[in-house]
């Protein structure tokens, strides 16, 4: 069984890792504009992610049963259809509303735990709750770009949010009995394979595009950074986190992507946030407060139900 690190660093690992999912956004968005099909940069993106995963088999000395290749294969078909919605979505929508609406899965997850018969926290409910109004405000307390009226890469980017939510709870399920890099080894190299192959059915739309350095670098960013070490990273890290405490964390990674669209650091993608929309991104930071200050009161509780007389 794979060892679990401490909660705490748990927690500082995913609020990294959100991060970077949250700078993937803006990245993404730069590269489909530029004219690469989102079937060519997944299998540009998940080819290279395979690859940085692979290199760290030998290092340490892991060889996977049958079981965790199974369970790679499930969640590769998951997070292939995720993120090609996701991505499909960009090319209709901004990059904070796509942000903003993939965070939904803080609700789908704990859903999906209930489906499978697993309890929900009280306040783990509570924060994925305070978390949707926060986004809700972020979506649609503006004005311009960033509030906008319902439109097909919207409805692409909310269900691929509903796969977020399984792919969530299925890796808590499984980083407790498959080792973190080859879960993610499975997911990954799944998503390389199955996005390759839809090459032959769906238009590349890259003869146009010009491969300089600012494209390899975007491309090798989304790659190994956004990909492969940060998957790695969820996979392993999830066995000391709930599938709901996990999911409300993960909603940093809209509020991310709002702040670096905001910032304008990326060529091109400059947007604006209203008043409403930075109070929704307050309600964003609340919600993982509540989780953690929660369980904490909750664990104080049990010990002094534990030592009284």
């Amino acid at each position: 069984m794979p060892a679990r690190i401490p909660h705490y660093a748990a927690i500082l690992i995913v609020i990294g890792a959100t991060f970077i999912w949250g700078t993937a956004f803006p990245v993404s968005q730069h590269v489909l504009r530029a004219g690469l099909g989102v079937s060519v940069l997944l299998t540009y993106r998940f080819g290279i992610g395979t690859l940085t995963i692979l290199a760290l088999l030998p290092v340490l000395k892991l060889r996977p049963t049958a079981r965790d290749i199974r369970d790679g294969l499930v969640l590769g078909v998951v997070v292939s259809a995720a993120f090609w919605l996701q991505m499909d979505g960009l090319r209709y929508t901004t990059v904070p509303k796509s942000g903003f609406i993939t965070g939904l899965f803080v609700l789908f997850t704990p859903a999906v735990a209930l489906v499978f018969g697993e309890r929900v926290k009280l306040h783990h409910a509570l924060a994925a709750l305070i978390s949707v109004l926060g986004l809700y405000g972020l979506v649609y307390g503006g004005t311009g770009a960033v509030s906008g009226s319902w439109n097909r890469g919207d409805a692409e980017t909310l269900a691929g949010a509903v796969l977020f939510g399984v792919q969530i709870y299925l890796i808590g399920r499984f980083s407790r009995r498959t080792h973190g890099v080859v879960l993610a080894l499975g997911q990954v190299g799944t998503c390389a394979v199955l996005c390759g192959l839809s090459l032959l059915f769906v238009p590349a739309g890259h003869e146009a595009v010009s491969m300089d350095d600012g494209m390899l670098l975007a491309l090798f960013y989304l790659g190994i950074v956004g990909t492969g070490i940060v998957l790695v990273a969820q996979c392993i890290v999830q066995a000391s986190l709930g599938p709901t405490e996990a999911a409300i964390l993960f909603t940093l990674e809209p509020l991310f992507a709002a702040l670096l669209a905001v910032a304008g650091v990326v060529p091109g993608i400059k947007e604006h946030l209203a008043t409403v929309q930075w109070a929704g991104a307050g309600l964003l930071l609340a919600a993982p407060i509540l989780t953690e200050q929660g369980d904490a009161w909750l664990s104080r509780r049990r010990e002094q139900v534990r030592n009284r007389p």
